[in-house]
């Protein structure tokens, strides 16, 4: 079934790809994008691995409904989508409000979680609330999540990644745009400022953050009691995208890490690994496509 469209609620229908065959892999894109952006990784990954590669809901050639756009609801239809491709547990990626989808999935169901892989997570320090509240207020207006899009991108995305998101951006449905931002990242059951609930998850996980200030905040936190911690020299600027140790490509040791978490998860390993690119050249626009590309 490589491609299909696949009925998760009452209200609504997620079109999807499923290809490879092994262990599945699902990958949960980001706000206003679609799973387009995971293509390199679909095609690195579908030789030895299930991937499984949704639009979620509003977004892409999925429904758009009236309402469901909070992380609850989101982390639902993933559910029901695993459950009617017969997908009992899995290493989840997932890139800014995917990553907070998968994390919810983590913290909420963890037998169904393995491990997770976090591009450019959709959680951050709890002082940044107010710039979420202020930014939510605008997001939806036209041209405005153009604006929040363009300035996380960096020197290193693509011309035509910047030009792809630009363009979904702009035909986003606004009122899908305004309920996620305000259910996913300022409703009161968010995981994106509640530390303590985020904590709760018990799986392997890899999180790679391209804003220097989240990346020293996140390796600040308390590690769990089955947990290690790795993590890069927080604050020092890397003059290519390389890793400051192995002058090897980010993106192609995010790669490497990636199958080795899902190798690890297999063995069901349960540690927490916190990789954290302290001044990282994958920024958030392009993490999916670059990050763990081979």
């Amino acid at each position: 079934m490589p491609i299909s469209s696949v009925q998760v609620a009452a209200d609504t229908a997620l079109w999807v790809t499923d290809e490879g065959d092994g262990h599945p892999i699902p990958f949960i894109h980001g706000l206003a994008c679609d799973s387009s952006d995971w293509s390199a990784q679909v095609h690195r990954f579908r030789a030895d691995h299930r991937v499984i590669a949704p639009d979620v809901r509003g977004h892409g050639r999925s429904m758009v409904t009236v309402d469901g756009y909070d992380l609850r609801t989101y982390a639902d239809d993933i559910v029901s989508l695993l459950d009617h491709l017969a997908v009992r547990s899995c290493v989840l990626v997932g890139h800014s409000l995917g990553a907070l989808v998968a994390a919810w999935l983590a913290v909420e169901q963890p037998d169904r979680v393995r491990a997770l892989v976090a591009l450019d997570p959709g959680w951050a320090p709890p002082h940044e609330r107010r710039f979420h509240e202020d930014a939510g207020e605008a997001a939806a207006a036209p041209g405005s999540l153009t604006k929040i899009f363009e300035a996380s991108d960096s020197r290193f995305t693509p011309d035509y990644f910047r030009e792809s998101h630009r363009r979904a951006a702009l035909v986003s449905e606004p009122s899908v745009i305004h309920q996620s931002w305000q259910g996913c990242f300022l409703a009161p059951d968010s995981l994106a400022f509640d530390t303590d609930r985020l904590l709760r998850r018990r799986c392997l996980a890899l999180h790679s953050n391209a804003h220097p200030g989240r990346a020293a905040w996140e390796w600040t936190l308390p590690p769990n009691d089955r947990s290690r911690s790795h993590r890069r020299t927080p604050g020092r600027a890397l003059a290519s995208p390389r890793c400051p140790r192995t002058r090897e490509p980010v993106h192609r040791r995010l790669a490497r890490n990636a199958a080795g978490l899902t190798r690890a998860a297999q063995h069901r390993h349960r540690d927490h690994v916190s990789c954290l690119e302290s001044k990282s050249t994958v920024s958030e626009r392009h993490a999916p496509r670059r990050a763990m590309s081979a």
